[in-house]
């Protein structure tokens, strides 16, 4: 059956910061990292060229490609999802469509400089002269694409990131880029496909770099939270799903374009005749895992730095004895609270708080945070599914999805493999591409739950109480960071 992961294999990508809030990756150490793993794939398993039939790529969302009219790069790095340069053109985009409101109404977010059309902005003030020599403004999926089949696309989920695209007629808002001021980059956004379409194929020197045949059928394929959604079940109308990656996202499926609210957006599925309603919190495992690398000493960072905080979750009080942690670690957020100056920080500490407090305190913090969105959810979209899919690499943590369980009062499914439901989705795309399947809906649902923990109701009546707290925390901070972190980046 597809979706069964026969083996896996990864490359380590460096991030390139060379100046405060820039944060960038080499296109090139994408494809390298692509063709690395499918000839050691290819090894590992023993598996013939010509059993293989289809490539698919799903990838992190809001990164910037610019290529010129052959597809050679043009410059050597791109901007990925945490690149916050351009904090001041999103103000300006904010400013230009009548304010906070009106930006959430007519783009569907209050835009901060992680968004693609303030980095599209801070572009055409910044090089344009480079952007009249590019070709194509590339996502890094459609980077991918390009390099695998010669063909220049881009795929609906990606598409709908940018803010340009017209979710009901799956096409380029033309009135998106008058209103936006972005008229003079139109023709640098290519053709449009779906997640399942395929592309084109695989050329004969993508072929040979990656150990494969000529030939072979390439797919749209997608973001990775939407492939995550399709590989870890969600389906239906209304199925929740909870990705706990270094960002992390929650997601409800809709029919319906619904307004932005909590820092939350409607956006393109991998379904086709289905929406996602979704908010992506910026740090999530960034959390655990810098307390893995700085409270345990030797161990910091390892895996029995993290099987440790199992048992320190497991062995601490329910509220870490009034401990709360507000969990925005990576210098501004975008869901529930979208600022560009927001921080993290321990409340209510005291002497008599330990490492193991600490543990519990982070692991409640983010879920109180996901909470928030959860409620969002529920207002503008009557999000009320009993249970709720769950994957990435948090969710190996069984603790941690208990605490999820208890704050959210939802059964928390967590599938096997937790950590490759985006490729177990992009694989299903493939799958429903080739025929396989006859919509992606029906491909979802093949994927099963391995774990499932049920809400304990005296916890989450306890936690209630604690959840009314953690939502107090943003409007008593926020104006202290403000002035605090607008002054530090002047």
């Amino acid at each position: 059956m597809c979706g069964n992961i026969i083996n896996s294999c990864s490359e380590s990508m460096n991030v390139y910061s060379p100046h405060p809030n820039y944060a960038e990756q080499k296109p090139d150490d994408w494809w390298n990292a692509v063709t690395a793993c499918s000839r050691a794939l290819l090894e590992k398993t023993g598996i013939q060229s010509g059993q293989v039939a289809g490539i698919v790529f799903c990838s992190l969302a809001m990164s910037v490609t610019l290529v010129d009219d052959k597809g050679d790069l043009l410059l050597p790095y791109s901007m990925i999802w945490s690149d916050n340069r351009a904090s001041e053109d999103a103000t300006a985009i904010r400013k230009r469509v009548g304010g906070d409101w009106l930006s959430e109404k007519i783009l569907g977010v209050r835009v901060t400089g992680h968004y693609l059309v303030a980095k599209y902005r801070w572009l055409m003030r910044n090089l344009p002269d480079l952007l009249k020599r590019t070709g194509a403004i590339l996502e890094l999926t459609a980077y991918l694409c390009l390099r695998a089949t010669g063909e220049r696309v881009c795929e609906w989920t990606c598409a709908a990131s940018s803010g340009l695209f017209d979710l009901t007629k799956k096409t380029w808002s033309d009135v998106a880029f008058k209103v936006l001021g972005m008229d003079s980059i139109r023709s640098k956004f290519m053709r449009l496909v779906s997640p399942t379409d395929q592309v084109g194929k695989l050329t004969g020197d993508a072929a040979q770099q990656m150990g494969l045949l000529e030939g072979t059928p390439v797919f749209g394929g997608a973001l990775d939270a939407m492939a995550a959604t399709t590989g870890v079940g969600a389906a239906s109308l209304g199925d929740g799903m909870l990705m706990l990656g270094t960002s992390g996202c929650f997601g409800v499926l809709t029919d319906k374009k619904i307004r932005g609210h909590m820092g939350m957006v409607t956006t393109q599925s991998c379904d086709p005749g289905k929406l996602e309603y979704i908010g992506t919190s910026n740090a999530v495992g960034a959390c655990m895992g810098w307390a893995a690398q700085n409270l345990f000493g030797n161990m910091g960072g390892g895996d029995e730095a993290f099987r440790q905080i199992d048992l320190d979750i497991e062995k601490t009080n329910t509220g870490a004895d009034g401990l709360m942690f507000a969990p925005w670690m990576m210098m501004s957020e975008r869901a529930p609270y979208q600022n560009d100056y927001l921080r993290s920080g321990f409340l209510n500490l005291n002497v008599n708080h330990n490492r193991e407090h600490l543990i519990r305190a982070v692991a409640e913090g983010v879920a109180f945070n996901f909470a928030v969105m959860a409620e969002a959810a529920e207002k503008k979209c009557g999000f009320n599914a009993p249970f709720i899919r769950t994957m990435g690499g948090g969710a190996r943590s069984l603790p941690w999805m208990q605490i999820f369980a208890n704050v959210m009062n939802k059964r928390i499914e967590v599938v096997s493999n937790p950590g490759m439901a985006g490729a177990v989705g992009a694989s299903l795309l493939a799958a429903t591409g080739l025929g396989e399947y006859p919509s992606v809906e029906e491909a979802a649902k093949k994927i099963k739950a391995e774990h499932c923990l049920e809400p304990v109701r005296e916890k989450y009546e306890f936690y209630k109480e604690r959840f009314k707290n953690f939502k107090m925390i943003y409007p008593a901070t926020i104006k202290l960071y403000q002035k605090w972190n607008s002054q530090a980046a002047e």
